[in-house]
């Protein structure tokens, strides 16, 4: 593991958040008192090499921060065959597994292993067989739970022409993960977890606009590009969202840290969640809020949204000088 140094508070500070800000795809769901924490970065013995300016992981306070791992070979720094087409799900099965067994092994350098797992992020480019192929995966590495909350999103393309790619976050707190599931929220549709609580922050998966009654997407009436015939479900999604974290003691309004929104048609789903977050937050201040779109989501759904949470005081950043936001997100 790489050593860890002493430095001078400012400089300290700025080298801390320079890692913070590196990693940033790895979903950080804090960005630690720079008094009273270290960043370590993560780069064990036996692990795969960076393929270019990007470090393997970081632990700082109690929390440990894993970059977007693919199936890759540490024994030759080259990805893993696939035994057959890249659209068949065993086919892809152990390049799958590597990119899980490459993450959790960075994540044990700083002594996280499954049980302390609280968010993955997975990026496939074919949902259907991809998805399939990490719930077998999932499941062979947790048994039979509880489950990491997870979210999963196909994208065009990965580095190297890749197939599969999985981010995790964890917590080696004394308190331990505590995942949620409470009674009256949807139901996981497979191997992947609601939320978690860990430490002072509350996790959420991504959720969709799943009536938790029926455990059924919302009814989109009219086209899915038409931004008000969307609405409801993206309401739903956020409304599941709130109920997850509110079981931790959280307010999804005054606690949140960060959301990461998934859409299929940037232009009138941004608009309806934008129209749904004034109604949830008021006039704000917003949660910080990153949106992207992608190339589909699990049972060709259209909007899907995470949210990191505090168990304390959160203060809002709009620095003198910074940009402008350019509508209901801090």
């Amino acid at each position: 593991a790489a050593a860890q140094h002493a430095r001078p508070p400012l400089l300290y500070c700025i080298s801390m958040a320079a890692v913070l800000l590196s990693l940033a795809v790895v979903n950080f769901a804090s960005q630690p008192d720079c008094t009273t924490a270290t960043v370590r970065n993560l780069a064990p013995e036996g692990a795969i090499l960076p393929t270019a300016e990007w470090g393997l992981g970081a632990a700082t306070g109690d929390y440990v921060y894993v970059a977007g791992m693919r199936g890759i070979d540490q024994a030759t720094n080259t990805l893993v065959p696939i035994t057959g087409f890249a659209n068949d799900t065993f086919a892809v099965e152990a390049r799958v597994r590597k990119a899980y067994e490459n993450m959790l092994l960075i994540a044990a350098d700083a002594g996280a292993g499954v049980a302390d797992c609280v968010r993955l992020v997975v990026f496939v480019t074919d949902m259907f067989p991809h998805r399939a192929a990490a719930n077998r995966v999932t499941r062979a590495l947790w048994g039979d739970g509880p489950y990491c909350p997870r979210t999963i999103v196909e994208v065009d393309a990965l580095n190297q022409e890749d197939i599969f790619e999985v981010q995790g976050t964890f917590y080696t707190g004394s308190s331990g993960v505590i995942p949620l599931a409470p009674e009256g929220a949807i139901l996981p549709t497979a191997e992947w977890g609601l939320g978690s609580s860990a430490g002072e922050y509350v996790f959420v998966a991504g959720m969709r606009g799943i009536d938790q009654e029926t455990n059924t997407l919302i009814p989109i009436e009219g086209s899915t590009n038409d931004t008000f015939a969307v609405e409801a479900r993206v309401r739903k999604a956020y409304e599941n969202m709130q109920f997850i974290a509110s079981a931790a003691g959280v307010d999804v309004v005054t606690d949140c840290v960060r959301t990461v929104v998934y859409v299929t048609d940037m232009f009138p789903h941004r608009a309806a969640a934008n129209r749904v977050i004034r109604e949830i937050w008021g006039d704000g201040p917003y949660c910080p809020r990153t949106i992207v779109e992608i190339s589909a989501l699990n049972q060709e759904d259209i909007f899907e949204v995470e949210g990191t949470f505090h168990k304390g005081p959160v203060t809002p950043l709009a620095p003198e000088g910074a940009i402008l936001p350019t509508a209901e997100w801090g």
